[in-house]
């Protein structure tokens, strides 16, 4: 159940993205690149929630 639940990181942009840096930046230009990452993103509710569940802040990373 566990890995299923985690599966919708392998769609997330951000995970696959050539400028992974640029997601955890506090520069505007950065923080406008991640946005739009988000905005093209499938999974931006399953990754909204689990950061929710988890007080985690960014790219999908939430240990689970």
């Amino acid at each position: 159940m566990q890995k299923k639940q985690n599966n919708w990181r392998l769609e997330a942009v951000c995970m696959r993205d050539a400028n992974p840096n640029y997601w955890l930046s506090y520069k505007y230009s950065d923080i406008q690149y991640a946005k739009d990452g988000c905005a093209r993103c499938n999974v931006k509710r399953e990754c909204f929630f689990t950061a929710l569940e988890n007080d985690d802040h960014g790219r999908g990373h939430s240990e689970q």
